[in-house]
């Protein structure tokens, strides 16, 4: 009997064993992975969420898909995530309109992204800028504020969107310093570049990434990079501190998001992977070859940079009184 219940423990203690390792080998990630991006397709989240989700998947042994889902200011894609399953399959690459933007602007918004999300790693960083029409007169960034001073609602000035940080710098530049643009938002920058290149707009206040080609081309021009470093990739383009304007200066990040409920060891999984793909020379090369710098970090310190932005935000919001329409 004694040798019977020897035989049976060691095959019990064989058979916890061999499912142990069934479980880890079929343990997160298991399937596909989606990344949403809560804005058009070809604007200027477009191309750095692909290199990451392309890096990623090398190191997951998985795909992430980047899947684009756009509408109200980023809040639709957003919200999908917030309203996920908190297994890790679905996350969010989003820049700080719909988490920190539209707490300030948006009433009755959907989420609660301090309850419903929870931050992952910063991705990218990269200051705001203005470009023009190749055709529109003013070449500077001096030139284009006494221009717009002596011609009120005369610059047509696109956005990506309302309550976005396009938004939010035309906002900065009208109170700081005493102009008004006639501010026409789109849906996304892939929305607003045929009417940037046909003309129909003078100038656009966005992230200078999805611009590069454009640029090159010589059909758009950068007035300012909104910073006090200018990019690598666009080195001729002057900063609005080098330009005298150092009050008017706003960057951009891009960070990962999961639903708030996703379990840390997977967190910590995505958080390596990211960290890891950034580290990469020819991501961190082409990323950096776009006008972002290359992120990374812990996702407390991205918790730290969104009470920053949060601050800065509240500021331009109350002195701007920027406000959905």
């Amino acid at each position: 009997m004694r040798s019977l219940k020897l035989m049976l423990a060691a095959l019990c203690a064989v058979l916890a064993s061999a499912g142990s390792g069934a479980f880890a080998q079929g343990g997160w990630p298991a399937k596909p992975i989606t990344m949403i991006v809560p804005y058009l397709a070809g604007g200027g989240a477009d191309p750095a969420a692909r290199l990451l989700a392309e890096g990623m998947s090398k190191r997951l042994g998985r795909q992430i898909v980047v899947d684009f889902k756009a509408g109200a200011n980023g809040t639709i894609g957003t919200q999908m995530v917030a309203n996920a399953a908190p297994d890790g399959y679905t996350i969010l690459f989003t820049p700080p309109a719909p988490i920190v933007n539209s707490k300030f602007l948006i009433p009755n918004l959907p989420y609660d992204p301090d309850k419903d999300l929870v931050p992952i790693v910063e991705v990218t960083t990269s200051p705001m800028a203005i470009m023009a029409n190749a055709e529109f007169g003013p070449k500077t960034l001096k030139e284009l504020l006494a221009y717009a001073k002596a011609n009120p609602d005369k610059v047509l000035a696109g956005t990506p969107g309302q309550g976005g940080s396009g938004h939010l710098i035309c906002a900065m530049v009208e109170v700081r310093e005493g102009v008004k643009f006639n501010m026409i938002p789109y849906r996304g920058t892939g929305g607003l570049l045929p009417d940037m290149l046909g003309g129909r707009l003078n100038i656009s206040f966005d992230l200078p990434a999805a611009y590069v080609s454009y640029v090159n081309s010589g059909k758009v021009r950068i007035i300012a990079v909104m910073g006090d470093k200018r990019l690598p990739s666009f080195p001729d383009a002057p900063t609005s501190v080098e330009s005298g304007y150092p009050q008017l200066q706003l960057s951009v990040w891009y960070a990962l998001f999961a639903p708030k409920g996703t379990p840390p060891d997977i967190l910590r999984k995505i958080n390596a992977a990211a960290n890891d793909a950034l580290k990469e020379p020819e991501i961190k090369a082409r990323i950096e070859q776009l006008g972002y710098q290359t992120g990374g970090g812990t996702p407390e310190q991205m918790a730290e940079n969104i009470k920053k932005e949060m601050a800065i935000v509240g500021e331009i919001v109350r002195l701007g009184n920027v406000k959905m329409e």
